[in-house]
């Protein structure tokens, strides 16, 4: 019928996680923060006499849009190192033997850039002063004795 679940990209119930597993849900839901899911490919996760029944993707998550701009752009794209295939993603981190071969002026850091853009919950620095005086003042009172 078309419904979405978790391990699809389409469907017309698209962003109703239903019937899934704790790591599908997660996946499910960092496809919708956009920027930090990049896709390794399908394979076939079920069969009957050499027939495909069911087909799977892969992919690998990564914490942060910089972290994924740096992985596709300096580790794919520099260094040559792929994120392996849908049903064994690599999706291991960056040496510091390998950072030191990534050209980071060459990195389009776009993804990153766009996140931080679209972000709604970007502090303002009024407001951030004012949560650091009441944590002060709070450090503050509890040294004083009362009584």
């Amino acid at each position: 019928l078309g419904v979405m679940n978790c391990c699809k990209d389409s469907g017309w119930a698209k962003g109703i996680i239903t019937h899934c597993s704790d790591e599908e849900k997660d996946l499910g839901k960092q496809k919708e923060k956009g920027g930090l899911v990049v896709y390794t490919g399908r394979y076939c996760s079920s069969s009957f006499l050499g027939i495909c029944l069911e087909h799977k993707k892969g992919y690998c998550i990564f914490p942060s849009r910089i972290a994924t701009d740096v992985q596709v752009r300096g580790r794919k794209a520099q260094l040559g190192r792929g994120f392996g295939s849908g049903e064994s993603p690599n999706c291991s981190g960056i040496s510091p033997d390998d950072m030191s071969k990534i050209d980071f002026s060459k990195i389009d850091f776009s993804n990153a850039v766009s996140g931080v853009e679209n972000s709604t919950k970007i502090p303002s620095a009024a407001g951030e002063q004012n949560n650091v005086q009441q944590r002060i003042e709070k450090m503050i009172n509890r040294d004083i004795p009362h009584g």
